[in-house]
């Protein structure tokens, strides 16, 4: 720019460096909160009409079946009762079992959720418990000023093959909505999964047992305290850490119960079958552990937005970043566990170009020191075993083992998949008006068994809405390893079926 006289290229380049320059302060102008631009009001008539207004506006009468429905459904024949809206007809013994209803004060700052004795109510199966009856009691959120609030829920778990009595207490308070920021506390007894990322979910391990004598999950019992804390340092950038006191004991098979029995098949043992070169049977004796957890993530230029009493992350051009350390603390609260991970990822969902979805997500970890390591903290990894799932996660294999490629020492994983709306057979006649959509999938994992191992993968997406059929084959360095097939739901996802 002080020059007298410039050259077209000259020119040319001023003009994009001035461009960019504005570029960047409209960015770093613009706000990333996203709000509503307008404004709803009701007219103080608006709620108090009753169902002769409608004869006036109305053309055509209703017929005797309509007036039924409406009666029932119509909003004008519901009523305050006490400190929470009820509808007039109501059975006493229905509430009693099915009650699923939010009883709120006055003011609508307390919400408590007193479910019926058949609601919230979830009955599941495994090897070592047998049938595991979970109920929640009851919850109770109060709010405050500015997002504050704090929430508990209590629930019990009977396993009927060991006879015993489970069960844990949840608790969280959140003391600034813009900051996210909040201590969470929890305690109690539970069975936990030797893997970590708890990739199973109950719903298909009580299948996959009782129909095909197939047991996945692995179970140990602990009873834990764990306390932690999260809140953003800034906009984008959350920090999670926590402190978890357990005692793990190692449990069996307490049943052989089966719907579908097969002459030449059996459940197999309570303990993992693992590759790893580590084979002392020591890492799955009781013992008591004292852990330290600290997880960072970063997503540069999150937009976000104020929702009720949440912040809501919403989405961002740019990828996440996490970084996640683990402690283990000898002799602290007499706790045996003595080691130290950590993990570093990357991973973004986004739109390129005319391609629909592309994902990819990068990761890799290493246990720095081991000198005390059981394998409930070995890294577990996000695999989908069974042939029918409830999500097909970006960040999982769908033909490797459950547990046997769990690490002591490092990995490197690497997943990435594209999904558009015509990639392949989507050019067929009979294809291509539908609305289903195609997935084309690579993973890829490298651990100290010094092994590659490569999935690739195809499927079909939302066949009538509902369902993904996804077709999968693995390789172990140039050699085949397996093929599968997958049915996803995508009616219902895996937190339902984890209840």
């Amino acid at each position: 720019m002080g020059k007298d006289k410039l050259t077209r290229g000259e020119t040319l380049k001023l003009v994009r460096l001035v461009n960019k320059e504005n570029n960047q302060e409209k960015e770093e102008k613009q706000s990333l909160e996203l709000t509503r631009d307008y404004k709803t009001e009701y007219a103080d008539s608006a709620f108090n009409g009753n169902d002769s207004l409608w004869e006036n506006i109305r053309e055509v009468p209703l017929s005797n079946e309509e007036t039924i429905i409406y009666k029932v459904r119509d909003s004008l024949t519901r009523v305050e009762n006490g400190d929470t809206i009820i509808n007039k007809k109501r059975s006493v013994i229905g509430d009693i079992l099915f009650f699923d209803g939010t009883i709120k004060s006055k003011n609508k700052k307390s919400k408590l959720k007193i479910p019926g004795i058949l609601s919230r109510l979830s009955l599941n199966f495994n090897t070592v418990d047998g049938f595991l009856l979970k109920k929640t009691l009851f919850s109770y959120q109060r709010n405050f000023d500015k997002g504050k609030y704090f929430f508990i829920e209590p629930s019990l778990q009977y396993a009927f093959a060991r006879e015993d009595l489970m069960g844990k207490v949840d608790f969280n308070t959140q003391y600034s909505m813009k900051k996210r920021a909040q201590f969470y506390f929890s305690m109690g007894k539970i069975n936990a999964d030797f893997n970590s990322e708890e990739p199973m979910p109950k719903f298909f391990n009580s299948v996959s047992s009782l129909f095909f004598s197939e047991n996945y999950k692995k179970l140990y019992q602990k009873e834990y305290i764990n306390i932690g804390h999260s809140f953003d340092i800034k906009n984008g950038m959350n920090l999670n850490s926590s402190f978890e006191y357990a005692e793990r004991n190692q449990l069996v098979n307490h049943s052989n119960f089966r719907l579908i029995k097969y002459d030449n098949k059996a459940y197999s043992s309570n303990i993992p079958f693992i590759n790893s070169s580590d084979t002392n049977v020591n890492i799955f004796r009781n013992h008591k552990s004292v852990n330290i957890n600290a997880e960072l993530s970063y997503t540069p230029k999150q937009y976000y937005r104020f929702r009720k009493n949440h912040k809501q992350m919403l989405y961002s051009a740019y990828p996440t970043f996490d970084l996640k350390y683990k402690q283990g603390l000898n002799n602290v609260l007499d706790g045996q566990t003595d080691y130290s991970f950590i993990e570093a990822a990357i991973h973004q969902s986004t739109k390129i170009n005319l391609i629909d979805k592309v994902n990819y997500h990068l990761g890799g970890g290493k246990f720095l020191t081991k000198k005390a390591l059981y394998f409930a903290d070995y890294k577990g990894f996000n695999t989908q075993p069974f042939y029918v799932i409830g999500s097909s996660d970006v960040n999982s294999f769908k033909l490797l083992g459950f547990y046997e490629n769990n690490v002591n020492d490092y990995f490197l994983e690497g997943h990435f998949s594209i999904e558009d709306n015509v990639l392949f057979l989507k050019h067929l006649p009979l294809l291509n008006t539908t609305n289903i959509t195609e997935e084309f999938y690579v993973n890829y994992l490298y651990t100290d068994l010094k092994e590659h191992y490569y999935e690739f993968g195809y499927s079909l997406n939302k066949l009538f809405f509902l369902f993904d059929v996804e077709a999968f084959v693995s390789f172990k360095n140039e050699n085949y390893n397996a093929f599968g097939i997958k049915l996803t739901l995508n009616f219902v996802g895996n937190n339902s079926f984890n209840e």
